[in-house]
């Protein structure tokens, strides 16, 4: 008796469509972003377009009000170093009105090549503005500027009072006056909008 029912149900499972899928097509939309599915209709307040996903282009540094991760790279050579102190060098382009950088941090590679760096005292910093700004990281200290190795240091962000479309600037207290020694930084860092804050 049970054999005569295969027949029937097998006929009854084929005779109904699969839910939610449109025949002649690979996706499902219904389940799965695909072919532009995503549209300002299917957001609220219709500020992500197809188009955006599609483009890579996203959203903007004003809709997020700050800005992904990102990275830039300060190799300072030993004249660089020489005159740092009167003339520091800018690592970061100043953001634009409304907006601040936020340094993460820096990461920096004394480079030791066969005379070691000396500062005196000296500490390298990452400063708003100029070499007397307000500082954006923690110091790399005297001891790490002058080894006689090659060695890492990672100078974390301070906390303080940012300074509003600012460069920041890579500077030491004082000249290096002897070494050959040269400092490579990579500093992470984010644009903030404080504007509407």
């Amino acid at each position: 008796m049970k054999n005569l029912f295969k027949p029937l149900i097998l006929s009854l499972l084929l005779a109904v469509p699969a839910i939610g899928v449109t025949y002649g097509s690979s996706c499902d939309v219904s389940v799965s972003l695909c072919d532009n599915a995503v549209n300002s209709a299917k957001v609220e307040d219709g500020t992500l377009v197809s188009a955006d996903l599609s483009s890579g282009a996203g959203l903007t540094l004003a809709q997020m009000h700050v800005s992904a991760l990102k990275s830039v790279d300060v190799n300072l050579t030993a004249a660089q170093l020489d005159t740092l102190a009167a003339t520091p060098v800018t690592a970061i382009a100043a953001p634009g009105s409304g907006y601040v950088t936020q340094v993460m941090s820096a990461t920096c590679f004394v480079d030791f090549v066969a005379t070691r760096l000396e500062a005196g005292t000296a500490v390298l910093s990452f400063r708003y503005t100029d070499g007397s700004g307000v500082k954006a990281t923690a110091d790399v200290p005297n001891t790490t500027v002058e080894l006689n190795a090659d060695t890492h240091y990672i100078a974390v962000g301070a906390s303080g009072v940012p300074v509003a479309n600012a460069v920041i600037a890579a500077t030491i207290d004082a000249d290096v006056t002897s070494g050959d020694s040269i400092i490579n930084c990579r500093l992470y860092y984010r644009t903030v909008q404080v504007s509407d804050i």
